[in-house]
């Protein structure tokens, strides 16, 4: 269900992109790959964690309910690992559910933790994954605390054109972020409701920081979003 440029996508970015290419091979020939369409349920918080999934192609929303009212915590694309904590805790703490439809590289329990016992650099790897979401979730628990609402809405928007992005026309600065997300959900990514979301993006688009589209948002100058 691969193809070859899927595959090299895969190996050269998130998780396997500091592994040996011979080591890669290896995981890929033993994952099972499953295609789901957008909106299905990956799994639920408190789930058993029988495994770990790799993002091949496609988005992942993970997030979490929380007095109720839902946040996201991520977003997962090509390379990036869902559900690295879950594996390890034994139980998923979040839910993860398909944004747009995605195929996903599903890794057994037991297979994995050989291979993990095996070869010490694909733990390593891991480690770092996980510590780098460990960082993540720390700047934007800060981020929430102390950040004003457009502030904060052009730190994310700067980083979703970064990770996200897909160039409007070659040469040029502005990008297209992909993941089509609705103000609501935009809303849940920063913890804001969707009429504040609206309002900040429409201060942002008058500065000509951005674009508000019916293709998504376009980020027009993203040196100041970060500035």
């Amino acid at each position: 269900m691969l193809n070859y440029a899927t595959r090299v996508a895969v190996r050269s970015r998130g998780w396997l992109s500091n592994l040996p290419p011979s080591m890669c091979d290896e995981l890929l020939h033993e994952a099972v790959a499953i295609r789901l369409p957008a909106g299905h349920r990956v799994f639920a918080s408190g789930d058993r964690a029988e495994g770990l999934w790799l993002c091949a192609s496609g988005y992942v929303r993970l997030s979490r309910a929380s007095g109720g009212r839902r946040r996201t915590l991520s977003y997962a694309a090509e390379g990036d690992l869902v559900g690295a904590s879950g594996f390890f805790l034994g139980t998923q703490e979040c839910d993860a559910h398909v944004h747009r439809d995605v195929t996903l590289l599903f890794l057994g329990r037991t297979e994995l933790q050989r291979r993990l016992n095996q070869w010490p650099q694909l733990s390593q790897a891991m480690l770092t994954v996980l510590a780098h979401q460990v960082r993540c979730l720390g700047e934007e628990v800060c981020d929430a605390r102390y950040l004003p609402l457009d502030t904060l809405m052009a730190k994310r928007l700067a980083e979703l054109g970064s990770q996200h992005g897909q160039p409007m026309h070659p040469g040029g600065t502005a990008n297209r972020i992909k993941l089509a997300m609705a103000q609501s959900e935009l809303g849940e990514l920063i913890g804001y409701s969707r009429q504040h979301v609206n309002a900040s993006l429409k201060r942002l688009e008058r500065r000509g920081l951005i674009a508000v589209t019916a293709c998504g948002i376009v980020v027009h100058d993203p040196e100041g979003l970060r500035a």
